[in-house]
């Protein structure tokens, strides 16, 4: 395995350089406190390291990149996790297939919170709906919408959330009517949310499911903001 000291060198004097107390602080606070942060606003992030992120892209092949994004991914500070995000997205869509999707679970399980898995579920979604074989893709969402961490839950829930036409709505009604009572505010948040994209595209099928089922006050608020 390649050792990136190099490249986590060139980003963290970057960010030392560009850090702002002030935002560090506000950026910390936003997230519970849950995370570090050099603080540094994304709109002045992304230009500082836009033309690295390209150089790796053009320059490495697959299989460095695919470990040049696990250690961008694994470092401490939240301006890492989200450097590694967008050197993902420049290739994934071109290189990426269903078989990568235990590997970028594995990762992105690291330091998860309601940022980084609202960023990869459609990732997640297109990987896994590539798969032509539909007793397999279910099989791999209810395996999500069964697991113990709740962030895999709300990114199962969320994988058709841009889906639009496309929908299936069986499907999804499926991963989440044992979910409609649910205490968990980010799966709340998630079910509502996936319930008003939905409604979009299929408002008397919504209504239907709303009417039959057992949802939650808290559910139905989410889908009927905005």
């Amino acid at each position: 395995m390649k050792i990136f000291n190099e490249e986590i060198a060139i980003l963290t004097t970057i960010f030392i350089n560009n850090a702002d107390i002030n935002v560090k602080s506000k950026q910390e606070k936003f997230l519970v406190n849950n995370f570090q942060f050099y603080g540094i606003l994304t709109s002045k992030r992304k230009p500082l390291v836009k033309s690295l992120l390209n150089k790796w892209n053009k320059t490495l092949p697959l299989a460095i990149k695919k470990e040049l994004f696990r250690e961008l991914y694994l470092q401490k500070n939240r301006e890492f996790q989200y450097t590694a995000m967008e050197f993902l997205s420049l290739w994934w869509k071109q290189n990426l297939n269903f078989n990568d999707l235990d590997w970028l679970l594995l990762i992105i399980k690291h330091n998860i919170w309601w940022d980084t898995t609202d960023y990869f579920d459609n990732i997640i979604g297109v990987l896994i709906f590539s798969n032509s074989d539909i007793s397999i893709r279910n099989q791999y969402l209810f395996k999500l919408i069964n697991d113990s961490n709740f962030w895999m839950q709300r990114i199962a829930i969320q994988t058709q959330l841009m889906f639009k036409e496309k929908t299936n709505f069986d499907l999804l009604f499926t991963l989440i009517t044992p979910l409609l009572l649910t205490p968990n505010f980010y799966l709340i948040r998630a079910i509502g949310w996936a319930l008003r994209n939905a409604k979009r595209v299929n408002e008397s099928k919504v209504n239907n499911f709303i009417k039959i089922n057992n949802v939650s006050k808290k559910i139905i608020s989410v889908i009927n903001e905005h």
